[in-house]
């Protein structure tokens, strides 16, 4: 048997995912598991394991399948938005939705004029700031409803812009988290804020931490 393409539904937590999974057999010792994106899964493995074991060892695998297919996830979503915000919709909690500018009546004259002839540099300004606000709010609203599973308190949560990570935890007990998460599913808001309070108890990525 050279390979082998199967379905298996894997659950961590609250997270669960079907994945497709892709199957080599070798001759090697042991046994491999890449996550190709978020739903697809390559595994090089030995020839004398049998299916049920080879199927047991990926459902042993669950979490740590689950939490890089949610990273993944995030950065296939975002990406688009990462460096050009799209001024005619906006992606919000996973799903998109269009965007309309209506400027109140105590708005500086001179920017209502701009919005008015179209000025995209100001509409990707009023929308970043527009996201800011909703990350702060929307996580702090999670967070309510999952402080009390944790021993250790956050001494701030924070929102603003990161480059390169969704979110940070130091040692001084303040959690940032990248403003762009917004744009993923609440599921995954979920999933960053639990890691980075994690963090609270464990500052690395140990085996105590997971």
């Amino acid at each position: 048997m050279q390979s082998l393409i199967y379905k298996e539904k894997l659950k961590f937590l609250d997270f669960e995912s079907v994945f497709e999974i892709e199957v080599f057999f070798r001759m090697r010792k042991t046994l491999s598991i890449q996550l190709l994106n978020f739903n697809k899964i390559r595994v090089l493995c030995p020839v004398y394991i049998s299916i049920e074991q080879l199927k047991e060892k990926v459902r042993s695998k669950s979490s740590w399948i689950i939490k890089k297919s949610n990273l993944l996830r995030i950065k296939s979503q975002i990406a688009e938005n990462r460096n050009n915000l799209d001024i005619s919709q906006i992606l919000y909690l996973g799903k998109k939705y269009p965007v309309e500018f209506i400027a109140k009546n105590n708005f500086d004259k001179l920017k209502i004029k701009e919005l008015k002839n179209g000025n995209p540099q100001l509409l990707k300004d009023v929308l970043k700031r527009w996201y800011k606000l909703e990350a702060q709010k929307i996580i702090m609203q999670r967070y309510d409803f999952f402080k009390n599973k944790f021993l250790k308190k956050p001494t701030i949560i924070k929102v603003k812009e990161q480059k390169k990570r969704w979110g940070t935890c130091n040692s001084n007990g303040n959690i940032y988290f990248n403003w762009r998460i917004i744009m993923a599913p609440i599921e995954i808001v979920d999933y960053l804020l639990i890691h980075e309070l994690s963090h609270l108890e464990n500052p690395n990525h140990s085996i105590n931490f997971w």
